[in-house]
């Protein structure tokens, strides 16, 4: 990763923020020191502060962490729920319909279910969902 680095580079460490490349030594096990706030911080190529650690803690710039989706809960049609949305603190039993393809969960509504509502579009969706384990 820092093959092509030269001296004045600017670097990012995860640990502590933005330094600067001081020094590159050819042949060594540690050749990359930089200057991170007041510390002085030396890296192999690959960017660790030590040859036994997994990932990096040397970067170009600020790494951009992307964090998985949530997964969704393994729910059954008509599952007891209970839902509410984020502007509100009142909670509606429900019976589960299915999640959109962005993971918004349905419900049927007005205590309806599969077998009981009137048509296939007789649901809502609905911010936050919790599963009834007893009701």
């Amino acid at each position: 990763m820092f093959r092509n680095a030269k001296t004045g580079d600017k670097v990012y460490d995860i640990r502590r923020g933005y330094g600067v490349i001081v020094n590159i030594q050819e042949y060594d096990m540690y050749p990359i020191t930089a200057q991170i706030g007041n510390l002085i911080e030396e890296y192999t190529l690959e960017g660790k502060s030590h040859i036994s650690n997994e990932i990096p803690f040397l970067y170009w710039d600020k790494p951009e962490i992307i964090a998985p989706p949530k997964p969704l809960p393994d729910l059954k049609v008509d599952t007891k729920v209970l839902v509410w949305n984020d502007n509100g603190n009142i909670k509606y039993k429900r019976h589960f319909s299915h999640f959109d393809e962005n993971g918004k969960i349905y419900c049927f509504l007005q205590g309806t279910s599969s077998f009981t509502a009137n048509n296939a579009r007789f649901y809502m969706s609905w911010d936050n969902c919790e599963v009834v384990e007893n009701d």
